[in-house]
């Protein structure tokens, strides 16, 4: 088991809330667990406040907000096709996490 975590390795199939995974292990290892919330510039007004707020004062979870919307909407310009822009999107999270982990791991080095 790895000794730091991210939402993404507890996270699996959407059975339940992304936020749920999030406050359980919180609970249960602390400092070790790294959240984060990606902003991807398809969000609603003020969304991005709004949920940084309800993690901070009412669920006490640390999470770390990524701003990529400029680097997705770049991706996102000119596809035409849902299920590209489906694929594309997801794809970018994927990065996003990628690139997330890789910050917590250079900052938290395994024994």
């Amino acid at each position: 088991m790895p000794r730091y975590f991210t939402v993404k390795h507890l996270f699996a199939k959407k059975i339940i809330p992304r936020t749920s995974v999030g406050w359980t292990p919180c609970k249960a290892i602390g400092d070790r667990l790294h959240c984060c919330f990606v902003d991807n510039g398809l969000l609603r007004h003020k969304e991005q406040e709004r949920v940084m707020k309800m993690f901070k004062d009412h669920l006490h979870l640390p999470v770390t907000c990524i701003d990529d919307s400029v680097r997705l909407l770049g991706k996102l310009a000119g596809v035409t096709d849902p299920e590209k822009k489906r694929k594309c999107i997801g794809a970018q999270f994927i990065e996003v996490f990628k690139e997330y982990k890789a910050e917590v791991e250079a900052l938290n080095p395994k024994p």
